[in-house]
């Protein structure tokens, strides 16, 4: 119960903050002047949830075999 707590918590503090700093980018200029603006957003969402993922996948990692060694 605590790890499903402590997850959705990290969940929703990583989500904005990767998000963010993903805008900072700006993934746009990539991309050529016609390009529709809502794929350019999904871009942004699919990165922003699988960044979020890798980052979360890591710690969950280190937290259970830190606790596995405890």
């Amino acid at each position: 119960m605590e790890m499903t707590i402590f997850l959705i918590i990290l969940h929703l503090a990583m989500l904005p903050l990767i998000f963010h700093l993903l805008k900072h980018l700006r993934l746009e200029d990539m991309f050529k002047r016609n390009t529709p603006p809502n794929l350019i957003s999904i871009l942004y969402i699919i990165l922003t949830i699988a960044i979020t993922q890798l980052i979360i996948g890591y710690f969950t990692n280190v937290f259970s075999l830190i606790a596995e060694v405890v």
